[in-house]
Parts: C-alpha cells; structure tokens; sequence
C-alpha cells in the first residue's frame, strides 16, 4: 500500500509541478508588460489583448485538449504542448510587431498551455 502510495504522491507532485511552470510563465508577464510597451513602443492595449486571448484559448479548447488526452496517452499529449509552448515563447521572444507578440504570446501559448493543463488533472 506505500509503495502505490508514494506513486501517487510522485504523480501529484509532477501535476503540480507542470501547472506552476505553466502558470508561472503566463502569470509572470505581468510584470513586463510595462518595460515591454517602453522598449517597444506598443500600446498597453496590444498586450493586453494579447494576454486576454491566451487566457480565451485556455478556456475555449480545454474540451478539444481533453478529447485529445483521451485517445493518446497523457504522456504525449503532455510532451506535445511542452514543445509547442516553447516554440511560442520563442516566437514571443523575437516578436517584431504586436502582431507577431499576438501569435506567438496570445494565441499559440494559450492553446498549447491547455493541452498540458489539461493533461495535469487527467485521471
């Protein structure tokens, strides 16, 4: 019984973990956002329809990215979005216009944070 116990334990600790760097990334951005519309010369605005739409697409593909955790294994779908996330913070990261911030910071980080979100409260 400890030893499925301490299994247990293990997976929760790694759902948590996942959730906090996911969160973690997207919460932290707040904190930029002033010395990124400076250095840039963006409204506030552009940002912040950028970080509203990624929080949009968390809540609108959450089923898509359950069904999908469903058919394959949580593994995959976790390594996934682990991957993908990272291709959308760099693309952020090399953002030129607020258009490119809007793909890259809003739209794909917010789709893709669903996928491994989702998968962390999976069954």
């Amino acid at each position: 019984m400890f030893k499925g116990r301490s299994r247990a334990v293990a997976v929760f600790a790694c759902c948590v973990s996942v959730v906090c760097i996911t969160f973690g990334v997207r919460q932290g951005f707040g904190l930029f956002i002033r010395p990124i519309t400076v250095d840039t010369d963006w409204g506030r605005e552009s940002l912040a329809v950028t970080f509203a739409t990624q929080a949009l697409m968390m809540g609108i593909l959450a089923p898509v990215f359950g069904a999908f955790a469903d058919h394959w294994s949580p593994g995959k779908a976790m390594m996934f979005g682990g991957v993908l996330f990272c291709g959308g913070l760099l693309v952020m990261a090399g953002a030129s216009g607020p258009v490119t911030m809007f793909v890259g910071g809003g739209f794909w980080p917010g789709l893709v944070s669903q996928v491994v979100d989702s998968l962390s409260s999976w069954p």
